[in-house]
């Protein structure tokens, strides 16, 4: 295992009983050696499974297999996922269940991703992968086990790699390049000869690809039904997928009550009442993709086809308590990945709301945080590289956002950051926190409180020698 060692930070020490504050901060590594071991050795393994004869063929299939063991990897040595977390146990243990209830073979493996995006996918290998975006919109654990058992059923029925063959039948196909060569040639409306070439390809691809759906849907109910799942679950899942578009958290932000857990006094030239675009439009369409041109079919059919006794039942969220501690561990990651790609409008829009409903020291330092950092970028004139301009396609609490940073001079940011940090101190043991304490630092670095600073750069770098800011702390420096 890696020495290098990043902290996650989402598991808090707050005054609670749940499992979510019993936990020490999950810890991430940058890479495990044993997992790259094991996806190369599923690489070269997947490549004696290559029985075509068509060097052309062949050499595609081969570099499809080879882009999936690279994309693996990168995934590994980025260390996106979260080999630690409570959420990877939960899937592992569910993943096991339903093995065991179906008498499946014991070669699946299940990875939690923190690709922020709502989806999971079956990678042909015997891999199967959950990402956070997803695990933070579910509300049940039965919908959770649904997905899974789903993927499963593409991965036995060989569906990734029945794609890749097709793909692969399609590119080096002689009846395809004959049709595009004489279309090429023609002496008229050779650019709708050539449409028609190749949509008509790629709507019988798109096809093929909506009934190996339709299919791991059928085969999943049967595995999800055998391991104790409710049909119900199954019809709120693809429900839940049909409005993944859909902002997560879309209540009003009180900005006021945020800034008022920072002692600071709200200045009203930082809200903006109304967002509204140049031309003054508040609505926008979204443009869809035809349904010919879709890869899955649409949810509503997916629906009647599996769970049709529950078709007609009216669409409601309610997130299961068995399951809620999850889903706001999911949504920490979420905000933590955010602030690690330094979309800092975006982490505190995320850290601000869920502390509106969820109150934390976490959240409370993620908005410290994302003060300090731009802080600093507004000094350097950098504000553009952290954080947006308000859009009308973006949801209006987060424009409200948006405008609250572009509006506000450096010295409010810097005693906001503070604020925060001090408020997110408060907790019991959560001051032990790396996290919490870097938010601290951060906090006195921004207000050059010089004293204060170099008490608590001291006590920060004694306490995590091996920590994940260590050499961010160690290089502040006020007297630069």
């Amino acid at each position: 295992m890696s020495s290098l060692l990043r902290i996650l930070f989402f598991l808090l020490l707050f005054c609670s009983t749940d499992f979510l504050h019993a936990q020490s901060p999950v810890v991430r590594v940058k890479s495990r050696p044993e997992s790259l071991t094991y996806f190369e050795q599923l690489y070269k393994s997947q490549l004696g499974t290559i029985t075509e004869e068509r060097s052309n063929v062949k050499k595609y299939i081969k570099t499809q297999y080879e882009n999936r063991w690279k994309d693996q990897k990168d995934m590994v040595e980025r260390g996106e996922i979260l080999y630690d977390s409570p959420l990877q146990k939960l899937c592992e243990d569910l993943l096991n269940e339903i093995v065991a209830a179906n008498n499946l073979p014991r070669r699946f493996k299940i990875f939690v991703t923190e690709e922020l995006i709502v989806n999971a996918y079956a990678t042909g290998d015997g891999n199967l992968f959950i990402t956070i975006g997803l695990l933070e919109r579910l509300n049940h654990l039965d919908e959770l086990k649904f997905v899974i058992c789903h993927e499963i059923s593409h991965d036995i029925k060989n569906h990734v790699n029945a794609s890749i063959d097709l793909s692969a039948e399609m590119l080096f196909d002689k009846q395809v390049k004959k049709d595009y060569r004489e279309a090429l040639n023609s002496e008229y409306k050779v650019r709708t000869k050539l449409e028609k070439v190749i949509f008509s390809r790629l709507a019988n691809a798109r096809k093929f690809s909506r009934s190996l759906e339709f299919a791991a849907d059928s085969v999943g109910k049967e595995f999800f039904i055998k391991s104790g799942g409710h049909a119900k679950y199954m019809k709120s899942l693809l429900e839940m997928l049909d409005h993944s578009d859909i902002e997560y958290r879309t209540d009003s932000i009180n900005l006021y009550a945020l800034v008022s857990l920072s002692g600071v006094p709200f200045n009203p030239s930082w809200y903006q009442q109304k967002s509204v675009s140049s031309l003054g439009l508040e609505k926008y369409e979204v443009e869809k993709t035809p349904d010919s041109l879709k890869t899955h079919p649409d949810i509503p059919l997916r629906i009647e086809k599996i769970a049709p006794e529950y078709a007609s039942e009216q669409r409601t969220r309610n997130i299961d308590p068995a399951y809620a501690s999850y889903q706001i561990l999911a949504e920490r990651e979420i905000i933590f990945s955010w602030f690690r790609l330094r979309n800092l409008g975006r982490a505190f829009y995320r850290a601000a709301m869920l502390e509106q409903t969820s109150p934390s020291a976490y959240n409370r330092a993620v908005m410290s945080l994302c003060a300090s950092y731009l802080c600093i970028a507004r000094r350097e004139k950098l504000m553009g590289d952290y954080v947006s301009m308000e859009h009308v396609n973006f949801d209006p609490s987060y424009n409200k956002c948006l405008y609250f940073w572009n509006e506000m001079y450096s010295a409010d940011m810097a005693k906001l950051a503070m604020g925060w940090a001090s408020n997110s101190a408060q907790g019991a043991d959560i001051i032990e926190s790396e996290f919490i304490s870097f938010a601290q630092v951060m906090g006195l670095y921004v207000n050059k409180n010089k004293s204060d600073f170099e008490k608590a750069k001291a006590t920060f770098l004694s306490k995590f020698p091996s920590g994940h800011f260590y050499s961010t702390v160690n290089s502040l420096n006020l007297n630069s």
